[in-house]
């Protein structure tokens, strides 16, 4: 190799590379400088206990990007203690009544870029492995472009195009396969070139790399695009080398490709990508056999159900278009029926008009590609309109796709990115074809390729022409005209300058680099500007730091009870991170566990299948099953109506008064208990850094209780607090601020009485309450711990039966509880068990029990495949309390119970992965050691020829 060479080699992986870092540098700047954390925790600031302990507004930039807080962010970390702990935890106790933590592929840091959480702190690690996905996206979709024969600068265009498209950010963070996925393309297209053991393996690797990024859906349409391609590519190549042999002049000529029978070429190649993938999937095992369990025997989607009327709103098509639609990616107006997240596939009007400038020269025979590069052309180019179809338009044609197995049951836009991967495709082959050849007519005639682009041209035509009129009027309803006009004149602009600066290019080929630049930083711009807040980048302090609302939680439920909390309050899920047990939670719900939420609420599923969100008044906190399931504390935001009627109708403010340590004011009341205050409070300054603070004062008894400054708006505020005493009479209310530079003042009335009123809780309510730390905590008296023990019960056969009676229970059996399971009677006077040593673990569930009668003593844990129990080492029956918790039935005295979760699935995909690994490692060992053989043979034959020639030549 010359050094000329050398350095174009040096340069054409040099310069993509320099390249890929500054636009990954570019995105996520702040990130990586440790200056913010790529996730969406600043979303935690409108919530309890976070809005409490910040002391200032909330200031949340992206609204939408709740599942990072929910679910990906919690999920991650919590994986990494448990891993560094030297546990692989299969079942989480922390959330819902307990759920398998092994399932769900996000949850465990097995993908190369989650890596991260284990050598840099966790705030840190989200930006950064946010950065290795977008790099590795960049450089494998450069790697396979230059496959297909584009260009250097060609195929970072494309590889630009595709990692930034608007789909992708909108799942950076969140649904990671789409990165992936270029890698796999590459690894396929190196496979079928080069049929290897190893380079199966790297495609397996690949397809299992995708698996462990999480979003089992978002890796079937991997899979399915990656699979599609070598087909298509085996399939054309076969049926090209049939074509040629049957115009051959020679009668006799057989199919050939490379120089080897077309037959045997194909089922060589297609042998060894069937290999690849199943040893990728194998490699999977470890999550996705458990997961394929537990949603297909254990009906865990049953809830999810889909139709060909299941896709977006077809005018969001013009997403492709314009980042107006739907709206604003951040904060909105979003005047479409979903957000940017479900709803954006901008590709931007650079990337479009290429793509449209590709078809045109396709269609008049100014294209020229590679061979592999014009197969490629009509699969991805097909592939996006296919996509478009099921995304936007429906038809028969998405109902059949419903029916495949890892699509059902999940929403088919998700597979958006698709359209972008291949947009990219062919803005990579439309400029490399422009900057190398020009748009001299192309000499080799593919009619396929020229047909093809016209009929694309004129599908995708007629689908925006058929949605032009309801986006008008949309648009023009919402207000939304002007909008819309600007961001597209603006762009179509931009566009129509970098096409012609493309075209100059070759005119003068001197202008190569200066139009790649040029339409590069178009690219670029144009995807990332619009969407670059779609996850924001959002203060450390923000990322799960505990407050002292959390300890005074934790406190309370002294790890024996649960919690459960009104809308995102103490955010679902952040559970598993502060050792809290909270009734909500993203997770797979088990089918046992869905009947008990309908039981407190039928909306319990209604807003996410996935997760329970309910309001303060959607919780029927009077439920027996919230006592069953031990939840002991509910809590509501101090931005809440606190729960209490009020003692009198509070008045308009007479006049205002300046309050402070020194200036109390003072209201009369006959209520003994006092479980909130209403106040008309303002403030002179328009402060709204600090707390406000509120103190009671009744016959030398103080209490206090405090919120934002910010709420303070002039109106009545309402404040939970601790009753001064029990004993009825005037109160003295004194409120101030910790913000010195805030004059508050109280309205009060012509008696100089406060304005406002006491609340007060009725004896006969569910709840009492129990602390106003950065939120209002309340009791409710009636809930047993999470592991309890039952002396009185009542079988049933079904769950439906069960809570049918329960529902109807008598009041004077309000300590017997429904059981489903083969279980004796209860004994008349059954009386429950004295546990001691209660012990929650992730795997199990302990606890002595000491009882003078038999009794039922329950884990607190909802069924699920797996479980077994064992009384004094000796295996026993679970039976399930409200036809879920699962209990089992002890005689009297003493014995120590152990409930135990061990799935065969887990275990099965634990071995099958091994095996996999074995295989790997067995396979590559033989591959080597076959590879010396042939190399020392090939040595051994070079010396016997060569001995004869030294003799001859010695004589």
């Amino acid at each position: 190799m010359t050094d000329r060479s050398r350095r174009s080699r040096v340069l054409t992986v040099a310069i993509p590379l320099l390249v890929f870092v500054v636009t990954t540098f570019g995105f996520l700047a702040r990130p990586l400088l440790g200056q913010r954390t790529y996730t969406a925790v600043d979303l935690l600031e409108r919530t309890a206990p976070y809005r409490d302990a910040i002391e200032r507004p909330p200031n949340v930039v992206s609204i939408i990007q709740g599942d990072l807080v929910e679910q990906y962010g919690p999920a991650a970390l919590m994986s990494r203690d448990t891993l560094e702990d030297g546990e692989w935890q299969t079942w989480d106790p922390h959330i819902a009544a307990g759920t398998p933590a092994g399932i769900p592929p996000l949850i465990a840091n097995v993908a190369p870029p989650q890596w991260t959480y284990f050598v840099v702190p966790g705030w840190y690690a989200v930006g950064l492995a946010a950065a290795i996905s977008i790099l590795v996206c960049q450089w494998f979709m450069f790697l396979f472009l230059r496959r297909l024969g584009a260009g250097v600068f060609a195929a970072i265009i494309g590889a630009i195009a595709y990692t930034y498209t608007g789909t992708n950010l909108a799942f950076v963070s969140r649904i990671w396969a789409p990165f992936v996925l270029p890698a796999m393309l590459w690894a396929v297209q190196r496979l079928l070139e080069r049929p290897r053991f190893a380079n199966s393996l790297v495609l397996g690797a690949f397809v299992a790399w995708g698996w462990y990024e999480g979003f089992p859906s978002g890796w079937v349409y991997c899979c399915a695009a990656t699979g599609g391609f070598a087909v298509g590519m085996l399939a054309t190549k076969w049926w090209r080398a049939r074509r040629d042999a049957r115009t051959s002049e020679d009668d006799d000529d057989a199919p050939v490709i490379d120089d080897e029978p077309a037959n045997r070429w194909v089922v060589v190649r297609a042998a060894w990508v069937g290999f690849a993938f199943l040893w990728g999937v194998a490699l999977s095992a470890l999550t996705l056999i458990p997961l394929v369990h537990e949603v297909s025997a254990r009906d865990i989607l049953a809830m999810r159900t889909f139709d060909d009327s299941s896709h977006l709103n077809g005018i969001q098509v013009f997403s492709i278009l314009t980042s107006r639609v739907p709206g604003p990616p951040v904060r909105g107006p979003w005047w479409t029926n979903l957000n940017p997240f479900e709803g954006t596939t901008y590709l931007g009007a650079t990337v479009v008009a290429i793509v449209a400038v590709g078809l045109v020269l396709a269609l008049v025979r100014r294209l020229d590609t590679s061979d592999d590069g014009a197969i490629a052309w009509v699969y991805f180019s097909l592939l996006a309109l296919v996509v478009t179809i099921l995304s936007f338009v429906g038809t028969p044609l998405l109902t059949i796709a419903y029916k495949v197995p890892g699509i059902a049951n999940n929403p088919i836009w998700r597979m958006r990115f698709l359209i972008g991967l291949g947009a990219s495709v062919l803005v990579a082959l439309t400029l490399d074809s422009v900057w190398r050849h020009g748009v001299a007519v192309v000499v080799r005639r593919r009619p396929v390729v020229r047909w093809w682009s016209l009929a694309l041209g004129l599908a995708f035509g007629l689908i925006f022409a058929r949605f032009v009129p309801r986006l008008v009027d949309l648009a023009r309803g919402m207000g939304a005209v002007g909008l819309l006009r600007s961001d597209l004149q603006r762009n179509a602009a931009i566009a129509a300058a970098v096409v012609l600066v493309i075209f100059a290019a070759a005119r003068w080929p001197r202008l190569v680099v200066v139009s790649a630049l040029v339409t590069g930083s178009a690219v670029y711009l144009q995807l990332v500007m619009p969407a670059y807040s779609l996850t924001p980048a959002a203060p450390i302090s923000d990322f799960f730091t505990e407050q002292k609302g959390h300890r005074a939680l934790e406190q309370l439920t002294d790890g024996r009870y649960r919690f459960a909390a009104s809308g995102p309050n103490f955010y679902w899920n952040t559970s598993e991170l502060f050792g809290l047990y909270d009734l909500r939670g993203a997770a797979l719900h088990a089918p046992e566990f869905r009947p008990l939420m309908h039981e407190v609420s039928d909306l319990s599923f209604t807003r996410d299948p996935f997760k329970i969100q309910l309001t303060r008044d959607e919780w029927n906190l009077d439920s027996p099953v919230l006592d069953h399931l031990g939840v002991r504390y509910f809590a509501l935001g101090t931005d809440e109506l606190p729960y209490g009627d009020p003692d009198r109708v509070a008045t308009e403010p007479d006049s205002w008064v300046d309050v402070g340590a020194d200036q109390p004011v003072r209201l009369d009341t006959e209520l003994g208990r006092i479980d909130g205050v209403q106040l008309p409070l303002r403030d002179s300054g328009g402060c709204v850094t600090g707390t406000v603070h509120v103190q009671l004062e009744r016959d030398g008894v103080t209490t206090t209780t405090s919120r934002p400054l910010h709420d303070v708006n002039g109106t009545l505020l309402s404040f939970a607090v601790k009753s001064p005493g029990e004993a009825p009479g005037p109160v003295d209310i004194t409120v101030t601020s910790n913000n010195d530079d805030c004059q508050l003042q109280v309205g009060v009335t012509d008696t100089e009485e406060a304005a406002g009123a006491f609340l007060h809780i009725a004896d006969e309510a569910p709840v009492r309450l129990a602390s106003t730390e950065q939120a209002w905590i309340y009791e409710r008296p009636s809930a047993s711990p999470i592991i309890t023990s039952y002396g009185q019960w009542k079988v049933f056969d079904t769950q439906a039966d069960a809570l049918a009676w329960l529902r109807t229970r008598p009041d004077d059996q309000s300590d017997v509880v429904p059981v489903v399971g083969d279980v004796p009677a209860s004994a008349p006077n059954g009386e429950p068990a004295t546990l001691r040593g209660r012990s929650i673990e992730n795997e199990s569930v302990t606890v002595r029990s000491d009882g003078s009668t038999a009794s039922l003593v329950s884990s607190g844990q909802v069924i699920g495949d797996g479980w077994s129990v064992t009384v004094d080492g000796h295996d026993a029956s679970i039976v399930l309390v409200d036809g879920a918790l699962m209990a089992v039935h002890v005689a009297a005295g003493e014995h120590v119970i152990v409930f135990t979760y061990a799935p065969s699935t887990v275990k099965l995909g634990k071995a099958v992965t091994l095996a996999a690994i074995l295989v790997a490692i067995v396979g590559l060992g033989f591959t080597f050691a076959r590879g010396r053989r042939r190399k020392d043979s090939a040595s051994d034959r070079d010396d016997a020829t060569a001995a004869p020639s030294v003799s001859s030549a010695t004589h």
